[in-house]
């Protein structure tokens, strides 16, 4: 058998893939296992994950702040409660930590199975672990651009937690997901305004529907091929008194459209000329 200083390696890195492989395993093993854990993590509905120091810490800056020099309760108690994080997202978190992935179930329906993704966005990005987070994110954003269908029951859902990491510190992929919403809400106008998605996003996510309702201004007075759907957005969410026909009276004017009168807005503004029409 040749001698390990025959070869120009440090003994250091002295393995095998097979090696590596089972160490791997026994990790992946080792998830939410009670066998030689020191420290809990207790979720918003009152379960308790076994968790191990080594890994979690080392894995996310969060516990291990949290658990250093017993500076905090939780160093001391060693459980870490996590009440304002959706549960299943905190698991999927944890489990990241020691498979280097998570299992999202098969059981659930691809609105749900968005919701989960787009949870376990937040909680990476809450907690710093960009690496965790870029699994969700091409996922999401695939769901956003290709299954519409999917996105419509839980739109008002998914807004609130992407309006909520929308910032730089936050989020990188926030502004991108935001922006990919409303452009597919702008494509999707019937079926938002015939679901009861509507009510959730009038309840919810107001500032979402006033963004639609800017773009829904601008098809109207561009003429655009959605002008009828733009007509049934805006008549709803403002009430039919809201939409008034104007012409501008410039001869030779080089727009002369309808534009979009928001109720109790007495004048009107040309956008081509600048001629003010003021309104009885």
């Amino acid at each position: 058998m040749p001698r390990y200083d025959e070869y120009d390696l440090p003994f250091s890195f002295a393995g095998s893939h097979e090696g590596q492989r089972e160490l791997l395993g026994h990790l992946k093993n080792t998830c939410f296992s009670d066998k030689f854990s020191d420290m809990k993590v207790r979720l918003s509905n009152g379960e308790e994950i076994n968790c191990h120091r080594v890994i979690v810490c080392a894995r996310c800056q969060f516990f291990d702040n949290a658990l250093k020099d017993n500076r905090f309760r939780e160093g001391q108690t060693g459980v870490i409660d996590m009440p304002n994080d959706r549960p299943h997202a905190i698991k999927a978190l944890l489990e990241f930590c020691y498979k280097g992935g998570y299992t999202v179930s098969s059981d659930l329906d691809l609105s749900d199975k968005l919701l989960f993704q787009v949870d376990v966005m937040n909680v990476a990005a809450i907690y710093k672990m960009e690496t965790l987070e870029n699994i969700p994110a091409g996922w999401v954003y695939s769901c956003l651009t290709n299954n519409w269908n999917a996105v419509i029951p839980i739109l008002p859902d998914v807004y609130r937690i992407l309006e909520h990491l929308d910032s730089p510190t936050r989020s990188k992929w926030s502004p991108y997901m935001l922006d990919t919403l409303l452009k597919g809400a702008l494509d999707h106008i019937d079926p938002l305004i015939e679901t009861e998605t509507w009510e959730g996003l009038w309840n919810h996510a107001r500032d979402f529907m006033e963004e639609m309702s800017r773009g829904m201004e601008e098809k109207w007075y561009r003429q655009d091929w959605h002008i009828d759907l733009a007509e049934k957005w805006l008549t709803k969410m403002l009430g039919a008194e809201a939409l008034r026909v104007v012409q501008c009276p410039t001869r030779g004017c080089a727009i002369r459209k309808k534009g979009v009168i928001i109720s109790g807005e007495p004048v009107w503004t040309c956008r081509s000329c600048q001629v003010k029409v003021r309104l009885d």
